[in-house]
């Protein structure tokens, strides 16, 4: 797995919490895909 360009035009949606980082992503061919944080 790799981690994508922030240079790239994203839409993202990310929630946080304490615990825990999640943010959803549509890349540039319209999939949706999910990055999480866990510390």
């Amino acid at each position: 797995m790799f981690l994508k360009s922030e240079s790239l035009n994203l839409q993202c949606i990310q929630a946080t919490s304490d615990v825990f980082s999640v943010k959803y992503c549509n890349d540039s061919d319209g999939k949706l895909y999910k990055s999480l944080d866990v510390d």
